[in-house]
This record gives structure tokens, sequence and C-alpha cells, in this order.
């Protein structure tokens, strides 16, 4: 599950690297796996995407604009609070994904 996580901060970094606007920075600065000794370095960087299996993290508000927990979004921002609402849409691109991972897994090609 561990090596899943990293694949999915990587995939997001990924997605994320293709400009909004030009007035929005989708910089994004893996970090991969972080813990409590990590907070003072993440504290520094104005961006980061990590993931954790320390749920200290979720009450560190001050370190994350969203924070992921399984489903669920969560994020101290007012305003994201209407991006983080999944449409029907998402609600099927994830369902056709999670099909191609079962897919992909069945024939052999995805450990985690």
């Amino acid at each position: 599950m561990f090596h899943l996580s990293l694949r999915t901060v990587y995939c997001t970094c990924l997605l994320s690297s293709h400009a909004l606007s030009a007035d929005l920075s989708t910089e994004c600065n893996p970090q991969f796996y972080v813990n409590v000794a990590d907070i003072d370095h993440l504290e520094s960087l104005d961006s980061y995407m990590a993931c954790t299996t320390e749920k200290i993290f979720q009450s560190k508000t001050h370190l994350y604009d969203v924070f992921v927990d399984g489903s669920e979004f969560l994020s101290p921002l007012e305003t994201m609070s209407s991006l983080l609402k999944p449409t029907l849409w998402d609600h099927r691109r994830f369902e056709h994904l999670r099909n191609i991972r079962c897919v992909h897994m069945l024939e052999g090609g995805g450990g985690a």
C-alpha cells in the first residue's frame, strides 16, 4: 500500500504540472512520504505534495490546503469547499480508473 501512495503523489504532481491560467501557479514539489520530523521543512516550502500515515497532520491545518483521508477531502480554506465536492463526472472518472486498475492488477501488472 505504501508504494501505491508514492505513485499517487507522483501521478498527482504530473497532473498538476499543467498551468490552468497565467494567474494560477500549479507548481508541485513532491515530498512523497513525510512524518512529524519533517514539519519544520514543510513549513519552509511554498508548495508540496506528500503522503503520510500520521493522523497528526490533519490537525496541522497551517501545513496544507487540502488533506485527503481515504475518499474524504478536507480543507481549512472556505474558498476550497466548492472545489472539493466531487461532481457526477468525477465519480464516473474515478469508477473508470478503478476498473482499469483492477483489470491491470488481475493481469499481474499491479503490485502495491
